[in-house]
């Protein structure tokens, strides 16, 4: 009987093994293809599947102190990928330490949208200095569909025959064994009908149970589920005064409630005022209470009272840019006005009329005045660098996107210049909510300067902020492709006269 058991257990847990191998990339791993030593550091660059197709890929970038080997993971590192023998911007990608497995690691996962030789180039920022290092990699064509779930067929029907094979051999075993044996003959088959039932049970659950939990990501509000409709903006009054509430959604019912004296952001909010109340969702209620303040949030109210009985009461609001919509004016060239993609390199439509993210614009541009409207998706269990990341390009410097809604506006967030300047003051509005971008591009004072003014959500978040480029100098239009569906509409671009 030892040996009935065995063999059967031994299937399950070969067929988790290889269903789990085979059915997603590996973060923090892959092959090597580059280690190599640039100013202060040690870098080894891994790329995953093995072998590397076009279709979800993983670069996994481990950064060490040459001198101490010391891992550096609080380092900034972006990927850069160009097709051997193309022009235009390359695609462009932020490692993060979010993204990976091993924290050790920087991670950065993406489409690589076509087979063929391309050039991997690693930035690395860290105050040992700046480094870049390069390499080659090539890309064979992407698995055929129907090898994609070949994974969840496959391993779980060879087990299947496995179990089978072994089950016919054990009933042979069972035909020879003398009547003498203790328990009929009838009785032993009996027992070993039920334990080829109950295997066959568990081998059948294997797919089930091995299958990663998928994160939580939306794109349609009437799907986003009910901490969707509590999360948002509220404004109204605590004990006379004017007060703004963000409320952020964190999944499974919890929130991080932000109190902002004065009005939301943009809108009377004080800019320093800033009290954070956390919450969680019990018997249908979401109550929050602090030695001041107790209230309640549901049916787009938040109300309640203060310590000394005076009143909580603020309504949940949905805010709008006001450049939201806006047509392009005379002259300017339309990019993208949800008719088709023809103006994007690789451009493709999403959900009918919108702009997938990963692309840049077939058409380069130097001074005027660039307008983009972005969504970023519901994630409420992603954090950081994770939650609705995307960001546009302009002179290849990134004006980030990412759902910072409620967070305090570093210079990684949404409305900044990544690792360079911080916006002024926090614009990002709740997920799902259409944002824009207004950047006006002028030539600077000094040779090889411009200057950038960029508007988030119609506030001036950026007065001048120094480019590298040139006047006469074109470049394309990049939307940062970070793993988020982050979707764009009603992009038109004025130049100079």
């Amino acid at each position: 009987m030892q040996g009935t058991i065995r063999f059967p257990v031994v299937c399950v847990f070969v067929s988790c093994f290889m269903l789990h191998a085979s059915s997603s990339l590996r973060a923090d791993g892959g092959a090597l293809c580059l280690l190599e030593r640039a100013g202060g550091y040690q870098v080894a660059v891994f790329t995953s599947p093995t072998p590397l197709r076009a279709g979800p890929v993983d670069v996994s970038i481990l950064v060490q102190d040459a001198s101490t080997r010391e891992q550096l993971p609080g380092a900034r590192v972006v990927v850069r990928l160009r097709r051997r023998g193309t022009t235009g911007p390359p695609l462009e990608y932020q490692a993060t330490t979010e993204t990976a497995t091993n924290k050790l690691f920087h991670a950065a996962k993406f489409d690589l949208p076509e087979p063929g030789r391309w050039e991997v180039e690693v930035r690395i920022d860290s105050p040992l200095g700046s480094a870049r290092v390069r390499c080659e990699v090539e890309a064979v064509g992407p698995l055929p569909r129907w090898l994609e779930v070949w994974p969840w067929v496959g391993w779980p029907a060879l087990a299947i025959l496995l179990f089978c094979v072994h089950q016919r051999l054990v009933r042979r075993r069972v035909r020879l064994l003398a009547p003498a044996a203790s328990g009929s003959r009838g009785e032993r088959e009996d027992n070993m009908r039920m334990d080829r039932f109950v295997w066959l049970l568990l081998v059948l659950a294997v797919p089930a149970v091995a299958q990663k939990k998928p994160v939580d990501v939306f794109t349609d509000p009437d799907k986003a589920g009910p901490d969707f409709k509590t999360q948002g903006e509220y404004q109204g009054d605590i004990a006379g005064k004017k007060y703004g509430a963000q409320v952020v959604a964190l999944g499974d019912g919890k929130f991080d409630v932000y109190f902002l004296a004065g009005g939301l952001p943009g809108a009377g909010w004080d800019g320093k005022t800033r009290r954070r109340v956390s919450t969680t969702v019990a018997r249908g209620k979401t109550l929050f209470s602090t030695t001041e303040w107790n209230g309640e949030i549901g049916n787009g109210q938040l109300a309640g009272e203060t310590a000394d009985k005076k009143l909580i009461s603020l309504k949940r609001v949905e805010r709008k840019s006001p450049t939201l919509g806006e047509k392009p004016p005379q002259g300017a060239v339309v990019l993208f006005d949800g008719s088709s993609a023809d103006e994007w390199a690789n451009g493709k439509l999403v959900e009918g009329n919108l702009l997938r993210w990963g692309t840049h614009s077939k058409k380069g541009f130097a001074t005027g005045k660039l307008h983009v409207e972005f969504r970023t998706p519901f994630q409420p269990k992603a954090r950081g660098q994770g939650r609705g990341n995307s960001g546009v390009y302009i002179h290849n410097t990134e004006i980030q996107v990412l759902d910072s809604f409620g967070l305090t506006g570093a210079n990684n967030e949404c409305g900044a210049f990544y690792g360079y300047a911080k916006p002024v003051v926090n614009m990002c509005l709740p997920p799902l909510s259409w944002q824009t971008y207004d950047v006006e591009v002028k030539p600077g004072s000094k040779e090889g300067e411009l200057l950038a003014t960029v508007w988030h959500n119609g506030v001036k978040v950026h007065d001048d902020f120094p480019l590298k480029g040139s006047a006469s100098k074109p470049v394309s239009i990049l939307l940062q492709d970070h793993g988020n569906p982050v979707a764009y509409r009603n992009i038109w671009f004025v130049p100079s006269e």
